[in-house]
C-alpha cells in the first residue's frame, strides 16, 4: 500500500514539472550591400542564412548598391535601396546585441558613413557592431565608375582608425581570410558565388560565437521551491506517522495501568 502511494506521488511530481526551459537566443542583425546579398539570393543546399539561425535569432537586411550613408545607387533590381543607417533605424529596438555591417563597397569614402553607422548602433544600445574588412586589390569598378583596386585599401585604413576610437568596434579581417579561396568569388573580386555566401555566413557565424555575450542560464529555482516540497512532503506525514503514533499510545500504556490498580484494591477492603 505503501508503495503504491509513493509511485502514486512521483506521478504527481513528474506530471506537475514545467517542462525545461531552452535558453533563449541572442538578437542580432546583419547589414549588408550586394556581397553580403549572396545570403539572401542564393539557395544551395546548406542555406547561407540557416547556418546562422542555428545558433542566433537573425535578422538580415542586404541590398545591392546600397552605400553607408550617402544616397545609394540604383541596384540590380532597378530600385535605389535604403543606406545602412536608414536600415539601423527602420529596426529600432529590434537590432539586438551585435550589428555584422558588411556594406560600403559601393562608396568613395567611407569616413562619414562609418561614423554615423556607430553614432546609430550607440544611440539604440548595442553592445557590439562587427565589420568585416574590404577585400583589397579587386578588379571591381563602382557604379560611379571609380575604380576599386586601390579604393578599399584606404577603407580598411578608415576602419582601424574608428576601432581606435569606439571600443565596441570590432573588425573581422574577412580581406585575409578570403584569400586563396577559389569558388568563394565572383570575377570581380568581391561578390559570392553560391558556395561563397554558404562560407561568407560560416565566417560570420564564428565571429558572432567570438563577440556575443552567453545567454543566461535558465531560470529552475521556481519549480524546485513551489511544486516537490509540498507534494513529497504531506502524504509522507498522513500515511505513515500518524497511525503508528496512535496504536502505541492507546494499546501499550493505558490498558495496563488501569488493571493494576484494580486488583491491589481489593484485599485491604476485606
Amino acid at each position: 500500500m505503501r508503495l503504491a502511494a509513493l509511485v502514486l506521488v512521483l506521478a504527481t511530481v513528474g506530471a506537475c514539472a514545467p517542462p525545461r526551459a531552452t535558453p533563449p537566443r541572442a538578437q542580432i542583425t546583419l547589414i549588408g550591400d550586394s556581397t553580403m546579398a549572396g545570403m539572401v539570393w542564393y539557395e544551395t543546399a546548406t542555406h547561407p542564412q540557416e547556418v546562422i539561425r542555428s545558433t542566433y535569432a537573425m535578422t538580415i537586411t542586404a541590398e545591392s548598391c546600397r552605400r553607408l550613408v550617402v544616397p545609394s545607387c540604383r541596384g540590380r533590381f532597378h530600385y535605389v535601396p535604403s543606406t545602412a543607417v536608414v536600415a539601423m533605424r527602420s529596426l529600432r529596438g529590434r537590432l539586438g546585441s551585435v550589428v555584422v555591417v558588411m556594406a560600403g563597397y559601393d562608396d568613395v569614402d567611407i569616413n562619414a558613413g562609418v561614423s554615423a553607422v556607430m553614432a546609430e548602433a550607440n544611440a539604440q544600445h548595442v553592445k557590439t557592431v562587427i565589420w568585416l574588412t574590404y577585400r583589397t586589390d579587386v578588379p571591381y569598378v563602382l557604379p560611379s565608375g571609380f575604380p576599386a583596386r586601390s579604393l578599399y585599401g584606404g577603407h580598411n585604413l578608415v576602419l582601424f582608425a574608428a576601432a581606435r576610437r569606439y571600443p565596441n568596434l570590432k573588425l573581422a579581417d574577412w580581406n585575409t581570410y578570403s584569400r586563396g579561396r577559389p569558388g568563394w568569388l565572383a570575377s570581380d573580386g568581391i561578390h559570392m558565388t553560391p558556395g561563397g555566401a554558404v562560407e561568407l555566413a560560416r565566417y560570420i557565424k564564428g565571429q558572432l560565437d567570438r563577440w556575443v555575450p552567453p545567454p543566461p542560464p535558465p531560470n529552475t529555482t521556481a519549480p524546485a521551491t513551489t511544486k516537490a516540497p509540498t507534494t513529497t512532503t504531506k502524504p509522507t506525514t498522513t500515511t505513515t506517522t500518524a497511525p503508528a503514533a496512535t496504536t502505541t499510545s492507546t494499546t501499550t500504556t493505558t490498558l495496563p495501568a488501569t488493571t493494576t490498580a484494580t486488583t491491589t484494591a481489593g484485599p485491604p477492603s476485606t
